[in-house]
């Protein structure tokens, strides 16, 4: 879904957002019309679509038990409480009130013709978007509509509370709210924007989108339950019920054809070129279920005979894959092995189930990956750096301060964790580092954890997050210093004596990680 962030700037998507919890002065409370449902965000016109049933998840056996395991699942549920969190304090709404969410889309093409030129993406008139979802908490609707009204005034004036007061209608027992486009445009949304909620008991429903688009939603479909039926994907009849999630998206021509291009280059793909260019849509579908997750991936292709040739070439690939990840050399994660292909209709389905004995494998299978775009591999073995001298070099702290190895030469041991707040084994390798050195510190032993490739603010924040207070972190944001000591992927250890001699080097994360780095430690102090 990244490509629709910059569709609608930040400001903009702010102000509708405050604006549409406005809407609550006039909340129609009582029973929910029947076919007032989030399905409702899915029309004839719908090109992309998204859906995701926040409750549903967080109720799974298998994120519950993943959320203990993985820290880092909940990473991106942390991040959104703190951008919300001045939004939660105006309106009492956190995300944690959300049950469930969906958002459709028009205008593909021009997305992904923006995109292709290297132009930012922008919406015209004939595109539309509409985001919608259910609330499951009652609101504090006088205290809410006071608070929203007072920020609106103080970010954006009188004037513009004024308008935004002036606009509100009522519409299928809920309250619309509309910004007129001229407001907009200075944001680059050229048509108006409509924001409603309509109270249900204990719960409400919320809409933010073009104006003809909200009025949808609300309208339920003519009185049918079912209006989402008239989105029409092959992808999405051909994903399993009962998942939280799913996403699919119609494939543009202009993109298939550089893609069909690409491949016909090489003749080994020439087969494959054939049937690519007649795949028409993509989609994902995202299952958790008390003990697993099951990931399906649908590709739709433009008839029933082009999924049958695609599941035909897709049998022999993934034979050839199970195939080679069952030698023990290969670098091809075992659980390639679940990997199972159906044509259903127009439609080829893709799909594993993963434990989290599954999850645990992969993450320490790729811990010696490189991130994608990131760090490029020298030549050398970083291993053949132990018994040389190590490279001197100086790196900015996290704290504001600096460190240059030549500086403790003579002095300390030095050990350098090569890490990332991405990468999953890192984060649990650091520990295990910090807790060696930290028992060894005041016989001289001092640990960086040399930081590759990202913002200091982020890196603060996973910090934070985690209670790793008075780590010492270094930042390489162009992975200079990694480059001087062969890192090709993460997390990396190196352990440097007191004369500046690399005497350890530990790639990727393994068990018992904290012993052996105790035992190789106190071995160098011991001579």
């Amino acid at each position: 879904m990244k490509f629709l962030i910059p569709i609608i700037p930040a400001r903009a998507l702010l102000s509708t957002a405050i604006a549409s919890f406005l809407c609550l002065s006039g909340f129609a409370q009582g029973n929910a019309p029947k076919d007032l449902n989030v399905s409702n965000v899915f029309g004839p016109s719908t090109e992309a679509a998204f859906y995701l049933d926040l409750e549903g998840s967080k109720k799974s056996g298998f994120m519950k038990k993943a959320e203990d395991e993985f820290p880092e699942f909940t990473d991106g549920l942390e991040d959104a409480k703190e951008d919300m969190s001045e939004f939660t304090e105006i309106t009492g709404v956190a995300i944690e009130d959300l049950v469930e969410v969906a958002m459709s889309f028009t205008g593909v093409d021009a997305v992904f013709a923006a995109m292709e030129s290297g132009e930012e993406p922008e919406l015209d008139s004939n595109a539309s978007i509409l985001f919608a979802g259910r609330i499951g908490k009652p609101l504090a609707v006088d205290k809410l509509v006071d608070n929203v009204l007072a920020k609106i005034e103080e970010e954006e004036g009188s004037e513009v509370r004024k308008l935004i007061e002036g606009s509100r209608s009522n519409f299928q027992g809920a309250a619309l709210f509309t910004m007129p486009k001229e407001f907009l445009e200075e944001n680059d949304v050229p048509f108006s924007l409509s924001f409603g909620l309509r109270g249900v008991g204990k719960e409400g429903f919320f809409a933010i989108g073009k104006t003809r688009e909200v009025k949808r939603f609300f309208s339920g479909g003519n009185g049918k339950k079912t209006q989402g039926n008239a989105f029409s994907s092959e992808v999405r009849k051909a994903l399993p019920s009962g998942g939280q999630f799913w996403f699919s998206l119609p494939l543009p021509e202009a993109l298939l054809d550089q893609a069909t291009e690409e491949l016909s280059e090489n003749p080994m793909g020439a087969g494959f070129a054939k049937v690519i260019g007649k795949i028409r849509e993509a989609g994902i579908g995202i299952h958790f279920k008390d003990e697993s997750v099951a990931l399906n991936l649908g590709l739709a292709c433009e008839d029933a005979q082009s999924a049958v040739q695609m599941w035909t070439l897709s049998q022999g690939l993934l034979a050839m894959a199970k195939l080679a990840a069952s030698s023990p050399e290969a670098d091809i994660p075992p659980v390639v092995q679940k990997i199972t292909s159906a044509a259903k209709e127009k439609t080829v389905l893709f799909s594993i189930d993963l434990t989290l004995d599954d999850l645990s494998a992969m993450a320490e299978s790729v811990g010696g990956g490189l991130e994608p775009g990131g760090f490029e591999p020298e030549a050398a073995d970083p291993e053949d750096l132990v018994g040389e001298d190590a490279p001197d070099f100086e790196i900015a702290l996290l704290d504001g301060n600096d460190f240059k190895l030549s500086a403790v030469k003579g002095k300390k041991v030095v050990v350098l964790d090569f890490w990332a707040t991405w990468c999953t084994p890192c984060v649990k390798a650091l520990p295990e580092v910090r807790a060696a050195t930290d028992a060894l510190k005041d016989k001289g032993v001092v640990l960086v954890a040399v930081n590759q490739g990202e913002r200091p603010a982020d890196i603060q924040g996973f910090l934070k997050k985690r209670k790793w207070t008075g780590l010492t972190v270094g930042l390489d944001p162009e992975s200079e210093v990694g480059d001087q000591f062969g890192v090709q992927g993460i997390p990396q250890t190196v352990i440097i004596d007191k004369e500046g001699v690399i005497r350890e080097v530990h790639v990727g994360y393994g068990p018992n990680l904290e012993k052996r780095l105790l035992r190789e430690l106190k071995e160098i102090l011991a001579e």
